[in-house]
């Protein structure tokens, strides 16, 4: 895959998260699991990263190669920006439902 290709995709998944976020959370109305569902999602998606970064990086956790940094650091990088990450979907997702909230209060006035 080229550079370019895995640019794109990283910034698609970095807005694009985000903002399906808080589309579940602004669905709450019509389907009223779809808070919960979407920051379930989010939470496995988490985890599944966490494994596969700490299975990777358990195999040799010093390794260093041709990366300038070791295994062990790359783990703890995808745990802090993952997490921070996700904190932001589920965030997102919050918002949302607030939103929603709020217009069906003032709707219903």
């Amino acid at each position: 895959m080229s550079p370019d290709v895995q640019r794109a995709l990283a910034w698609l998944v970095i807005f694009g998260l985000p903002i399906a976020g808080f589309v579940a959370g602004l669905l709450r109305q019509r389907v009223p699991n779809a808070a919960v569902i979407a920051a379930g999602a989010v939470a496995a998606l988490y985890a599944l990263l966490l494994l596969a970064a700490g299975t990777w990086a358990a195999a040799c956790w010093d390794c260093v190669s041709d990366e300038p940094l070791s295994r062990g650091t790359y783990f703890m990088l995808a745990l802090t920006w993952g997490g921070l990450f996700a904190a932001l979907v589920e965030l997102s997702v919050w918002a949302g439902t607030r939103v929603s909230h709020i217009v069906r209060r003032d709707l219903s006035r």
